[in-house]
């Protein structure tokens, strides 16, 4: 017996479709803020719009948002056209880059702002404004007033007063200043737990978005990608590569891009490729070493003149600032064992305490802090790269050469160092594998 085909199962509308959308501001130069752009953003995807200064991404924001008219196109969030609506009548909120909290108002009666707009009943308005006001740890200040905030608790005050109206968009205008305000130390996974918790590690907005990138890289990809288990071997001839992992599955492709960290490259068997190419990849190693992280809601630091930059003679060996706001440190190979010997909870305080010891006390209160132990992850073992004499020399000619289908992403002296640079000098790999295939 043979049943009828099954009716094909309903895509889901995009959460925001934009159609051929375009801003035009007339005049002598009449000139596009926002040209020709048509794009998707799916249900629950986390979209970001990059791109330099004046190039039309807060505009392009405030035509979702209904603050602008787009001059051609159409703006439809769920497949409903709102183009022209005004924002309250679109299910859209934005944080805005200024804030824009009503100082004369409570914390509360700004989170309660737009529930009341809606005409929601005070009991519910009362319910919903102390749960999200206790998600962004703001419940004890509810009767505070904007102006005696500091800049991390206004924005997660202009944060909560979007997410309590449920809305089916959400936008954030410039959400990385200043970096990190959420209350991240709380609500995000201890480290230690595991590696690759890209979710701390992304929070603190200290890299360029690589986990992220890498994630969304995968889904693209949907069944192509697989997490959780090492390559073992590699097989490069032409027209057909081969990875084996850890648990026996054979992967085949036309061709292949190594972005291993050296540490674990070096463990992997490779052949069909040259003699030379192998040695410089060997000759390059990992040292076990550490990063640590602090965000705070400004560079404090700047009060007493310091840029951030130092060397230091404790754990840490040095201290960088990433962004505004966060402060790095590194640990390094020679002083990683300290680290390893300090009991766990202690860790935290005690970099916290060199820190403060070279920029001041305030040091002692981040908005959050990571920790990043590169040199006990199995999937780094380590973190930077440790050279004898001679070796730079030696492995510098292979450096930004490739062996098609063989191609390697690094940069002077990495494979792939660390997170960051897997993504910046991949950019240069996957180009040359598209030009030469």
């Amino acid at each position: 017996m043979q049943h009828p085909p099954r009716p094909p199962h309903p895509r889901p509308h995009p959460a925001v479709r934009l159609d051929h959308v375009a801003k035009r501001y007339a005049g002598p130069a009449d000139a596009y803020a926002v040209h020709d752009v048509t794009l998707d953003i799916a249900p629950g995807e986390f979209f970001s719009l990059l791109g330099p200064s004046g190039c039309g991404k807060t505009t392009l924001l405030r035509m979702i948002g209904g603050f602008a008219d787009p001059t051609e196109g159409s703006v439809l969030p769920d497949g409903e056209d709102v183009t022209g609506l005004p924002p309250d009548k679109r299910n859209v909120n934005t944080v805005f880059q200024s804030y824009a909290l009503f100082d004369h108002l409570s914390l509360a009666d700004n989170v309660a702002f737009g529930l009341k707009r809606k005409g929601v009943a005070r009991a519910e308005i009362r319910e919903r404004v102390a749960g999200m006001l206790d998600l962004v740890q703001l419940g004890h200040l509810a009767a505070r007033k904007p102006p005696t905030l500091s800049g991390g608790q206004r924005q997660r005050v202009a944060l909560a007063r979007a997410l309590v109206n449920r809305p089916q968009v959400l936008l954030l205008d410039e959400p990385n200043a200043p970096p990190c305000s959420l209350p991240c130390a709380n609500t995000l996974p201890s480290p230690g737990v595991g590696h690759y918790e890209y979710e701390a590690w992304e929070g603190l907005r200290v890299a360029e978005g690589s986990a992220t990138v890498a994630l969304r890289m995968a889904d693209a990809l949907d069944g192509r990608i697989r997490t959780g288990s090492a390559a073992e071997a590699v097989t490069v001839s032409p027209g057909r590569c081969s990875v084996r992992l850890a648990g026996g599955e054979n992967l085949t492709a036309a061709a292949l891009v190594s972005a291993l960290p050296v540490g674990p490259l070096r463990s992997v068997a490779v052949t069909g490729v040259s003699d030379s190419r192998l040695a410089s990849l060997h000759r390059q190693r990992h040292a076990l070493a550490a990063k640590f992280t602090a965000a705070y809601d400004r560079p404090f630091w700047r009060d007493r003149s310091l840029s951030g930059l130092s060397e230091c003679e404790g754990v840490l060996g040095s201290t960088w600032p990433q962004s505004k706001g966060i402060l790095s440190a590194l640990v390094p190979p020679e002083r990683f064992g300290v680290l390893l010997g300090t009991p766990a909870q202690l860790r935290e305080p005690e970099l916290l305490g060199e820190i403060a010891r070279l920029y001041g006390d305030e040091a002692h209160r981040p908005l959050a802090t990571y920790l990043r132990m590169w040199g006990t992850d199995p999937w780094t073992q380590g973190y930077v790269t440790q050279w004898t004499p001679g070796d730079v020399m030696a492995v510098g000619p292979r450096h930004g050469t490739h062996e098609p289908p063989f191609y390697v992403c690094g940069s002077d002296q990495w494979v792939a160092g660390y997170m960051e640079g897997a993504v910046r000098t991949g950019r240069d790999t996957a180009e040359e594998v598209l030009r030469r295939g």
